[in-house]
């Protein structure tokens, strides 16, 4: 069965309904919240936000324990988190409504790289939104007081960016990704992801001659360097570093894992449907394959959840379980026969995939595991589960998406039940 195509009206339709529902999941997620609560080093940020409020500056990388990052995020937060009286306390709940307004953008933006991928096929884009609507992966960050979302957010609309260029073949679709990539840069270490990303999907155009591609990587690379080169120089020269996460010097011991090659060769559905929910300072023996751990944490973080939630859990996982052949059965026939014409949807999968395991085989630390740090490989993956299906004959195609579907609505569930 062939899918009418996508009428404008219809799909404004759809996409407007999963920015509601994705809009209150987060809003509820976050209402209900505390801002320190499953975060990340909370206060060194605020400490971060409160010393730019102070000196209006980039701190030293000496300067607390995230005085590496960069900066955007925290210039952008400091308005907002400025206190009311003079000596008062930093507006933490703006902060958090700050993380909750950028979360409902990188929805925007994930929703419109879906629009892009899947045009004239309505199910699997019904299917699509509702996937970025409720993913828990996606909706954590809305109350951080962190540049985790801003991050993401730069990240999906340069991935969007970069599939408008490959669909248009215009230069400035190019251009424009190169940008947000530079604002990226200065966002977070991680905004580097779309460097790999572009240049694979620029080898991969197959109508571009040697020179062109030349021409357009040093364009690229040009803007990037004019947006955030200058940071990069105040590291070097200045802080006299070249490691882009410093801090994980610091980490404890007790959160340092094996190098060895297996843990990267070791899969265990098993295990991971006995431990549904994470735990930094659980047992090693439960989390040194990485695979396991990067899989579980797209779905609960690296936190422990009410033991009440815990069949929740391990139905979210169970069938998560269930659809990864699809996204293997896709990821196959793409390689195999749209090795080309798809590559901007395999060439961001394999290298956010397999960037995330370099970097947690040269910093071997159990945060270094963590799905947020590549939460942009949900886009190419669902593309490739939901292109798995679409090739399974036609009663066990729908049997697929409803899974997928039952699988979206059961996260939104979770997310709501920690209300």
């Amino acid at each position: 069965m062939v899918d009418r195509p996508v009428g404008a009206r219809w799909t404004l339709v759809l996409l407007t309904v999963a920015v509601l529902l994705g809009t209150f999941i987060r809003w509820s997620y976050v209402d209900n919240t505390p801002p320190a609560l499953r975060s990340h080093d909370f206060q060194g940020h605020v400490d971060y936000i409160a010393f730019v409020l102070e000196h209006a500056r980039i701190p030293s990388q000496s300067q607390g324990f995230q005085g590496y990052q960069p900066p955007l995020y925290y210039f952008l937060a400091a308005p907002l988190a400025a206190p009311a009286t003079e000596g008062g306390t930093l507006n933490i709940g703006a902060l958090q409504q700050l993380s909750l307004g950028i979360s409902v953008l990188t929805l925007g933006a994930a929703l419109w790289c879906g629009w892009l991928l899947f045009s004239g096929r309505r199910a699997e884009l019904s299917v699509y939104a509702l996937v970025m609507a409720t993913f828990p992966g996606l909706v954590y960050s809305a109350s951080r007081v962190s540049n985790d979302g801003l991050v993401q957010l730069m990240l999906f609309g340069a991935l969007g960016l970069l599939i408008r260029w490959w669909q248009t073949r215009k230069d400035r679709w190019w251009m424009l990704c190169a940008g947000l990539t530079g604002l990226g840069v200065l966002t977070k270490s991680s905004g580097l992801l779309m460097v790999p990303i572009a240049l694979g999907c620029l080898w991969m155009r197959p109508d571009l001659t040697r020179r062109a591609r030349l021409r357009l990587a040093a364009l690229g690379a040009g803007i990037v360097t004019a947006v955030s080169g200058w940071l990069i120089a105040i590291r070097l020269v200045v802080d006299k570093t070249t490691a882009v996460v410093p801090n994980t010097a610091y980490l404890p011991p007790e959160l340092s894992l094996s190098s060895d090659i297996r843990c990267f060769l070791v899969f265990n559905p098993v295990r991971i449907l006995e431990h549904p929910f994470g735990n930094r300072l659980e047992s090693l023996q439960q989390i040194q394959g990485f695979w396991e751990f990067y899989f579980r944490s797209a779905f609960f973080g690296e936190f422990p959840f009410d033991p009440a939630l815990r069949n929740l859990g391990w139905l979210i996982l169970l069938l998560a379980l269930l659809v990864l052949p699809l996204m293997g059965l896709g990821l196959y026939r793409v390689l195999r026969h749209q090795r080309a014409a798809s590559a901007h949807i395999w060439v961001p999968f394999l290298s956010l995939l397999g960037t995330h395991a370099t970097y947690r085989l040269v910093a071997p630390f159990t945060p270094s595991q963590d799905f947020r740090y590549t939460s942009l490989v949900l886009v190419p993956a669902v593309w490739l589960v939901l292109e798995g299906a679409g090739r399974l004959p036609g009663p066990l195609r729908w049997l697929s998406l409803g899974v997928v579907a039952v699988l979206a609505i059961l996260c939104g569930d979770f997310l709501l039940a920690l209300s």
